[in-house]
């Protein structure tokens, strides 16, 4: 039982939660997957369920920063894009930003990365890309250029989602998310001039960059993520800053007559607890994006409930 003060003045008004118990649920999840569920975003993807332990939970200032580092080819456009996609029905809209490819060409792709049976329910959209805004740096360019744009669009939406994820009252919860923004490869965004290992002040001003890129991003209140390289000199520092931090690789490449594997590494979720690990994961086919959890984490999702 738990009690609230009216809107008409100090009167007490007290009012009750009731959850039934599934007669085959053994036990309860753990608190960490359960205040996932209620309070974090879900990702309807299969498998993301049991990889993110129920959705995606975002930080106390109302955002989330995703980094997915991968090489060519290993699909990190395509994961990116699928996010956005399984979101659109949730009303959640998408900025994608990409320096490679024509948006004609990403919005292409959309369809075939989300399962058909999928698309026939009802409350999906029927153009995906409707929910998708899409735009084309120049990557020769000056990349300070993209970065100023890139910040100010962060601070532009952080503005206009403060009071689009206010609730309507003080009794409801927020809505954790209401758009989402991509930078598809981020390293052409610095033009490969964050460089660690050395210490000259141009360096040290690129290093300051890209946190404050990053302190942007957790500001904007949107589920931001960033995709760059495997060989990108910041990548390292990147999964430092970030909250949610994901490698992709693409194995079996050089066997010859081997079906080529992917594989998602989950390094860590800062916020919420997650399945930190290698995980299959699937782009090809009718099934569209997805993930293949460890067989322990599987194991351990459905322990909880009677055979």
């Amino acid at each position: 039982e738990s009690h609230r003060l009216t809107r008409k003045g100090d009167k007490i008004d007290p009012y009750h939660f009731e959850f039934e118990k599934s007669p085959r649920l053994e036990k309860l999840p753990e608190a960490g997957e359960i205040v996932n569920e209620l309070c974090g975003l879900p990702l309807p993807i299969r498998g993301a369920d049991t990889i993110f332990r129920g959705g995606l939970k975002f930080s106390g200032n109302g955002g989330l920063v995703m980094a997915i580092h991968g090489g060519p080819g290993c699909g990190k456009t395509s994961l990116a894009l699928s996010f956005g996609a399984y979101l659109a029905p949730f009303g959640i809209e998408t900025l994608f930003f990409n320096g490679e490819e024509d948006p004609r060409d990403l919005s292409a792709r959309l369809p075939s990365l989300v399962p058909e049976g999928i698309r026939r329910l009802t409350f999906f959209e029927k153009s995906i890309s409707n929910a998708f805004t899409f735009a084309r740096f120049d990557r020769h360019a000056d990349s300070s250029s993209h970065l100023g744009q890139v910040k100010d669009v962060l601070g532009k939406l952080g503005e206009i989602l403060a009071t689009k994820l206010s609730p309507a009252n003080e009794f409801q919860i927020p809505k954790p998310c209401r758009s989402m923004i991509v930078l598809d490869g981020l390293h052409d965004f610095f033009a490969d001039k964050v460089k660690p290992a050395k210490t000259s002040g141009d360096d040290r001003n690129k290093v300051e960059e890209l946190y404050e890129l990053i302190e942007a991003a957790k500001r904007s209140g949107a589920l931001v993520v960033l995709t760059t390289g495997e060989n990108w000199s910041g990548h390292t520092m990147l999964d430092y800053l970030v909250d949610v931090a994901i490698h992709l690789s693409h194995e079996s490449m050089a066997q010859y007559g081997a079906k080529p594997d992917r594989r998602l590494r989950l390094l860590k979720a800062r916020h919420q607890l997650c399945a930190v690990g290698t995980h299959g994961f699937q782009i090809a086919g009718t099934k569209g994006v997805r993930f293949s959890p460890q067989i322990n984490y599987q194991i351990d999702r459905r322990s909880i409930w009677k055979v």
